[in-house]
């Protein structure tokens, strides 16, 4: 679980990078989604042909991460950026928090 966690922050601190470079919220999102979808089309293919993908719970967190997408994008856009900002804070308190074992 922990892997995951980093694997987390890593995103949230390259999404907080491109923010600062310029890039809207919405555009930062955009790219980091590229990134992400470009690694994990060379990653996922070496988990799979070393027959390393418990494929249930593969199913179960598709399914949440196209849920969990399809709300968030609802909610930026209803929302706008200072929704996403509010989102991120408390993302980033709780990823901390978890880091530093308070819960």
């Amino acid at each position: 679980f922990k892997g995951g966690v980093m694997r987390a922050g890593w995103w949230l601190l390259l999404f907080f990078a491109l923010n600062r470079t310029g890039f809207d919220l919405f555009r930062a999102n955009a790219i980091k989604v590229v990134i992400a979808t470009a690694l994990g089309s060379v990653t996922v293919p070496v988990f799979v042909f070393e027959q390393q993908v418990a494929w249930l719970p593969a199913a179960f967190v598709s399914i949440g991460f196209t849920l969990g997408a399809a709300a968030g994008a609802r909610f930026a856009v209803i929302g706008g950026e200072s929704a996403i900002r509010r989102a991120l804070a408390v993302a980033v308190l709780l990823l901390a928090g978890h880091l530093l074992g308070l819960y």
